[in-house]
């Protein structure tokens, strides 16, 4: 291999570095192939068919790859995997195998009906009756609810069961439904069936007449007058004389008496004093004369 390179050749006076010797010594040669290094004798063509191109990114390893290594490796082929033991490929179906220590396996034998009743299984089929609360057996499934003892419900019907139920947090009037709920009228803001109206018990509808509020029913009258209001009397309705109104002049606010002089009469006296000396006889005609004597 053969390089132009500009190169300079250096090297070490003893008085002293002198410099470069291409500015020295103006007759050395400009090729690799006759330059020589002061130390060694080698070309530099020579020096440098000995190394190794510079990688970037990459560096010689200090662990030496020996010839030993290399004839191991150049040993080296493709795995093989070894045939099975038990004679190559099997239908499908059930075996009983065994394996050789690297995990191959060296025989496979189709499993027989000995080597299931060998593990306790029944030879025959196996017939299973309904189980129930006692018995154990085959679960039925039920599609609505019941009191049979045999079986349980479908996922439908334990839903449709469920959603017609009240849930265990729910109130009835602020009491939990944990347990039975008693209400009393208290707890419904009501008034109990023994409280009684008027003496009447409220077990039924009640309604009440005058009677029974010791009033007088609107229906009543005075004097002919309805009661739907108040009432005002005058002396015609009850066919009496107003305390207005007077006798002779004297008013009925009190027993009036009259004497013969209120009435513009004579008094007995004065009639008695005038009729003093008069004789009343009958004639003969049978007529009534009157006679004074003094």
């Amino acid at each position: 291999m053969s390089k132009s390179v500009s190169v300079g050749l250096f090297y070490k006076h003893p008085l002293g570095d002198v410099g470069s010797l291409a500015a020295k010594v103006p007759f050395l040669p400009k090729t690799l192939a006759n330059l020589v290094y002061l130390t060694t004798g080698l070309t530099v063509e020579q020096a440098l068919a000995n190394k190794v191109d510079a990688v970037s990114g990459k560096g010689l390893s200090t662990n030496d790859f020996t010839n030993d290594e290399k004839t191991k490796l150049s040993s080296l082929q493709n795995y093989t995997h070894p045939d099975s033991a038990s004679g190559g490929n099997k239908t499908s179906g059930l075996y009983k195998i065994t394996t050789d220590k690297h995990g191959h396996i060296s025989t496979a034998v189709a499993v027989e009906k000995s080597d299931i009743t060998a593990l306790g299984i029944p030879a025959s089929d196996t017939t299973y009756e309904t189980g129930n609360a006692t018995t154990p057996g085959i679960t039925k499934l039920y599609t609505a609810t019941g009191s049979n003892t045999d079986g349980a419900m479908t996922q439908a019907a334990t839903k449709s069961a469920l959603d017609d139920k009240v849930p265990a947090s729910r109130k009835v009037n602020n009491k939990a439904l944990s347990a039975d709920i008693t209400l009393d009228a208290t707890d419904v803001s009501a008034v109990p069936t023994t409280r009684k109206v008027n003496n009447k018990a409220l077990s039924a509808d009640i309604t009440l007449d005058a009677a029974d509020v010791s009033a007088v029913p609107t229906t009543r009258k005075v004097n002919n007058k309805a009661l739907s209001a108040d009432v005002t009397l005058s002396a015609a309705d009850v066919s009496a004389v107003p305390t207005s109104r007077k006798v002779n002049n004297k008013a009925l606010s009190a027993d009036i008496t009259l004497t013969a002089s209120d009435v513009s009469a004579y008094s007995k006296t004065q009639i008695d004093g005038m009729l003093n000396g008069l004789i009343f006889s009958v004639n003969s005609d049978g007529i009534l004369e009157v006679t004074y004597s003094n």
